[in-house]
């Protein structure tokens, strides 16, 4: 079961992008976000929507080849988006945030700041860590302290379509019946105390499109695009 809202917020344009499918086998969820409203963002992450809809469509999914097809994904978009770029066609770069689930066990991938949350029933169990300065100096410093105002909060080291080559961060892990995930943007999460998600695992559409409406009036006067998928596996 899927529960997805998105939203363009104040921009002019919507930069999100997400794509999720599910069958007997397999279960994937993707947001992408492009990065600061440079000019072409919106292109990028469809790019990654479009790339990930066509090789998990051409492929058979395994426990043996979930890895691979993710970053598959990751570096056929990454390269697709740059030689966009290297063709003047666009400017923008992206996040990435996917989750693959098959056979009880999760595969997250991300690169960016758009996060992958893992909960069981109401209890946060993992959620990924951002590819911004902000998140470098927190833990650097070792102190924990959130930079809510901090410059460099929304500036991001890794992000696909980069002149660099890209690097995600993998992570694997059984999940149990009672689990269930979050993917968004950073457009939500930046505007939701992490205390209010669990809320989401009460299932219903009147939670998230409080939560949602929550996000959009603490984003104001200049809210970022919106967007986030609640996946509950076993529903």
């Amino acid at each position: 079961m899927f529960l997805a809202k998105q939203h363009i917020g104040n921009r002019e344009i919507q930069q999100d992008c997400y794509f999720c499918t599910q069958n007997e086998h397999y279960s994937f969820v993707l947001v992408a976000d492009g990065l600061g409203g440079i000019p072409g963002g919106d292109v990028a992450s469809k790019t990654i929507a479009n790339v990930s809809q066509e090789i998990l469509s051409g492929q058979i999914v395994s426990a043996c080849n979930a890895s691979f097809l993710l970053e598959n994904i990751f570096r056929t978009a990454h390269f697709r988006i740059k030689d966009l770029r290297a063709k003047g066609a666009i400017a923008g770069h992206s996040t990435f945030a996917a989750l693959l689930c098959l056979e009880g066990t999760a595969y997250a991938l991300h690169c960016g700041d758009s996060r992958v949350y893992h909960f069981r029933g109401k209890k946060l169990l993992f959620a990924t860590k951002d590819h911004s300065l902000a998140e470098r100096l927190k833990h650097i410093k070792k102190t924990g302290t959130d930079f809510p105002n901090a410059p460099a909060k929304n500036i991001l080291y890794r992000c696909l379509g980069d002149d660099n080559l890209a690097r995600g961060e993998l992570t694997s892990f059984r999940f149990a019946s009672k689990d269930w995930f979050l993917i968004c943007s950073d457009g939500f999460w930046g505007n939701i105390a992490e205390e209010k998600l669990h809320l989401l695992y009460d299932k219903t559409n009147l939670t998230a499109e409080k939560l949602f409406n929550e996000a959009l009036s603490n984003g104001a006067p200049d809210c970022d695009n919106i967007t986030f998928i609640a996946f509950y596996p076993n529903e």
